[in-house]
């Protein structure tokens, strides 16, 4: 902070409904599971993730959602048989016909399956906004100079470079999910970039340090948002996807991109 799946069984959906706008059909499921096996080699908490992922893939896929998330997927390489692994993660765009809009956990179940295998499911209500075949304009952004794995206490610092002109929102999303807005600050207010500009965060009269929360390591995620106009923000009211997915519906989304920058905290 700074502060796949081998096997999954879809257990179905229930009721849902749907909101339609300009340009976007947002879907809800009031009830929709998951499950993804325990396996010797794995944590309840690792397979308790692999059923929320698998649970986001397939509330995409019942709202209509042809294309499959590529979401901040853990992974680890092994690189010979004495098991000496590589583990980093993948950067995402987020260009598809649709985006998960809302999510909030129900429970947690834990069954036997027909093989007598042990299954963790996942039990939530998910909303989907399902674009309309529009093209999209939003401006794309690269990360210069971040690193794939950072040890505690080190600072965060990287470069912004846009390929238009418009304004551009960083959050940092920790491995429990939390969000918080790291620029513009109240000491940087300006988050308008011109095209062909790099632009040096966090600046001179701030840093950000990372660090993790007492785990060996942890996954971190930038978010970085653009936009052609600047959507006022309230950063203390943003603090889990469901506070930032509010503010991003705002964002006309024939205008607006995201894009996530995947990143490690160890501990030496």
């Amino acid at each position: 902070m700074c502060q796949t799946t081998k096997k999954l069984f879809f257990i179905g959906c229930f009721t849902l409904w749907s909101v339609y706008s300009w340009g976007q059909n947002e879907i809800h499921f009031e009830s929709i599971s998951t499950c993804a096996v325990l396996e010797a080699s794995s944590s309840i908490e690792a397979t308790r993730k692999k059923a929320i992922q698998a649970l986001k893939v397939k509330a995409l896929q019942d709202a209509g959602v042809a294309e499959l998330i590529t979401s901040n997927q853990y992974l680890e390489v092994n690189n010979n048989e004495v098991s000496n692994t590589d583990k980093y993660y993948e950067s995402t765009f987020s260009d598809l016909r649709g985006e998960v809009s809302a999510f909030s956990l129900l429970k947690f179940t834990q069954s036997i399956g027909e093989g007598g295998e042990i299954l963790i499911c996942a039990h939530a209500n998910v909303s989907v906004i399902k674009y309309d075949e529009l093209e999209r304009e939003g401006p794309k952004v690269q990360v210069l100079g971040i690193q794939n794995r950072y040890q505690s206490s080190d600072l965060l610092s990287f470069n912004l470079s846009v390929n238009q002109d418009g304004y551009f929102w960083v959050f940092l999303i920790d491995d429990q999910e939390n969000y918080s807005l790291l620029y513009p600050t109240n000491q940087n207010q300006d988050n308008f970039i011109l095209k062909d500009n790099n632009k040096f965060l966090p600046g001179s009269s701030v840093y950000w340090q990372l660090n993790t929360n007492g785990k060996a390591e942890e996954k971190n995620a930038l978010l970085v948002v653009g936009h052609h106009e600047n959507i006022p923000i309230n950063a203390e009211a943003i603090s889990d996807f469901n506070d930032w997915a509010k503010w991003y519906k705002e964002l006309d989304y024939i205008k607006k991109s995201k894009q996530i920058f995947n990143f490690i905290i160890y501990r030496p």
